[in-house]
């Protein structure tokens, strides 16, 4: 793997291997946060031998047949491989589908919106090296539509997170050894949830719709990597007033300890 190479020559990366990769599954995710008591939604993932009826399985997510339940992929993101939520009859189709193509699939609650005119929605917090730096709700397209992506149409505004919303973000990259990070967080009869933590966030949507300025933060960081000097020190620096559309939108970065600009990539 490249970045195990680049890790093995003590080359900086914003997130190492072993938290890519668990950061890349979302059941993985799921039990490390699970683990160290930050509150995500409940999620189960059938292994070993995959049952051809699911229905005991979706019992224990939910005992009430005609509550929703989410069937999606474990690996994905925008939105992709996340199906309409349905009540268990629906929930079985749906998980049986996967299960003939051999795709990991998991089962999860669904928060649902408190009244059906509502919106979908969910907050998104971009975490640089423990510092909250931007945060957006982020609203579906219209009542149709579960999925409050931007890549899906969905629209974003500039919020102030609750001090339960920061402190879920901030812990949520910390348990995955994460220096930049972005948390998709949702309300559920438990209160706010972590629903997904992203390795490398696209920020070209929360620019775009709040003054956050993501990509110096990640950029400062990846300098100060590069050749040993704090934050404060590079901000002197003029920033790029470039627009964020002309900007690579995958926050990762890595960074040699020669240049700052020749060995700083995405």
């Amino acid at each position: 793997m490249v970045l195990q190479r680049l890790a093995s020559q003590g080359i900086y990366s914003t997130a190492g291997p072993e938290a890519v990769a668990t950061a890349k599954s979302k059941m993985s995710t799921h039990i490390a946060l699970d683990a160290h008591g930050v509150p995500t939604l409940y999620r189960i993932m059938p292994t070993g031998i995959k049952p051809r009826d699911p229905t005991g399985t979706l019992k224990l997510l939910e005992p009430d047949p005609a509550r929703k339940l989410i069937v999606k992929t474990d690996r994905g993101s925008h939105g992709e491989g996340v199906l309409p939520p349905t009540a268990r009859r629906g929930a079985i189709a749906n998980a049986q589908a996967y299960r003939a193509n051999n795709i990991r699939y998991i089962m999860q609650e669904f928060a649902e919106a408190p009244r059906p005119e509502e919106l979908a929605s969910d907050v998104r917090v971009i975490v640089v090296e423990n510092r909250i730096v931007g945060a957006m709700k982020r609203s579906a397209k219209d009542v149709g539509e579960f999925r409050s992506n931007i890549s899906l149409g969905g629209q974003g505004e500039p919020y102030e997170p609750t001090p339960r919303e920061a402190e879920l973000a901030l812990r949520a990259c910390a348990v995955l050894n994460l220096d930049v990070g972005g948390v998709d967080i949702i309300s559920s009869s438990r209160g706010s949830v972590a629903n997904e933590v992203n390795v490398s966030p696209e920020f070209g949507g929360i620019e775009a719709f709040t003054e956050a300025d993501i990509a110096r933060h990640i950029a400062e960081l990846a300098m100060q990597h590069a050749v040993g000097r704090r934050p404060a020190e590079i901000a002197s620096t003029p920033a790029s007033t470039g627009s964020s559309r002309n900007r690579s939108e995958s926050s990762t970065w890595t960074a040699a300890s020669s240049s700052p600009f020749s060995s700083a990539t995405r």
